[in-house]
């Protein structure tokens, strides 16, 4: 168990929480008990019916206090997604947020994704604040971090990827953190561009410091509201040198970094929307486990209207995700299944998650 003492009076990374749970996580994402299947439903039979499907995990349906008693009842674990640097909504509440690349360009939306720069002070502090209300006013298992990450769309064969963020505070930061001093008068995107030819590993290296930071302050906080809690992100499924290292230059997602203070990872082995075969959703696993040190619970695309995956494609996409050494599995999302008529395809698909488990 986590002590508090150990992550409050040090910047060091420690032991982490218990997350076994008693064997491999069978997880939903997004369980809403207000959604057309479960309305009208006492929680208990809800909650009856998630176990019967082989779920012993959720990352939704918190906010009612008789849904968490049903689902603990049932010993299914709760938990809570946060997202973090994304939202077009505070382009519009506050412009400064919205990133800057390094033609000294504000960023354009990509399809449905805006992300935000991760040097607002205000944001951070938010993102902390939010993170300590949840376990405080919530009995969750832990919270998991999403969008937790600087800029950029990489859910698609071609991901949209550009250097940020070249705003005055990410550069006002930077400068005072490493000390470095750029050449006077230059404009924004000149400067941008004399940081990535002379101190590219210095801007990487504050990128992904940016970000491990907020996850370290997240960690503080909750460990201090809920001691044993867990924290855990959603994760990129890139290696460090896939994409000329952009999860990391690009991103500045460190999955070394982060593991010294999660206590879980989850990549979002998404395989259809990046054309990847089911087979490569396990070799991300294992990458990401020997970077981060940490159980890895990869998270399933079900398929949409616009990428389709059959019955047999998740099922071959679920086998590959509970390859050692997965600790579980999340299908993203319930809500998806619903839709499509698909949810009696769950508890098939999470029996081979409890054989797996053992006895």
């Amino acid at each position: 168990m986590l002590t508090a003492s150990c992550i409050l009076l040090t910047d060091q990374p420690c032991a982490s929480a218990d997350v076994s749970g008693g064997g491999l996580v069978c997880a939903v994402y997004g369980f809403d008990p207000k959604s057309a299947f479960f309305r009208g439903r006492p929680p208990a039979q809800a909650a009856r019916t998630l176990s019967s499907w082989g779920v012993n995990a959720v990352f939704g349906g918190y906010q009612d206090p008789e849904v968490r008693k049903a689902l603990r009842g049932h010993g299914i674990r709760i938990f809570a997604e946060l997202g973090c640097f994304v939202g077009e909504r505070y382009w519009r509440e506050r412009p400064e947020s919205r990133p800057v690349n390094d033609v000294g360009q504000r960023i354009a939306k990509v399809k449905w994704y805006a992300g935000v720069c991760p040097s607002q002070g205000w944001l951070r502090a938010d993102i902390v604040k939010r993170a300590r209300k949840l376990v405080s006013r919530y009995e969750l298992d832990g919270v998991w971090l999403d969008f937790i990450r600087y800029p950029g769309h990489w859910e698609a064969p071609r991901p949209h990827l550009e250097q940020t963020c070249f705003c005055a505070a990410c550069l006002r930061r930077f400068l005072k953190e490493t000390g470095i001093e750029t050449p006077e008068g230059l404009p924004v995107r000149e400067k941008a561009h004399w940081i990535l030819a002379n101190k590219k590993d210095e801007w990487t290296r504050f990128k992904t410091g940016s970000i491990a930071g907020l996850v370290r302050e997240v960690r503080r906080a909750v460990t201090a509201a809920k001691p044993g809690t867990m924290v855990g992100f959603f994760a990129v499924p890139w290696s460090r040198d896939e994409r000329h290292g952009a999860v990391l230059e690009i991103l500045g997602q460190d999955h070394r970094l982060l593991g010294g203070w999660a206590d879980a990872v989850s990549p979002m082995t998404y395989h259809v929307l990046i054309a990847r075969p089911a087979s490569w959703i396990s070799s991300a696993v294992s990458q990401i486990s020997r970077d981060a040190g940490k159980p890895v619970w990869p998270v399933v695309f079900v398929g949409d209207q616009e990428h389709p995956l059959t019955a047999e494609g998740l099922k071959a996409a679920v086998e590959a995700a509970l390859a050692p050494p997965s600790g579980g599995v999340i299908l993203f999302s319930l809500g998806e299944l619903e839709r499509a008529g698909r949810l009696g395809e769950v508890a098939p698909l999470f029996e081979t998650c409890r054989r797996r488990s053992g006895p």
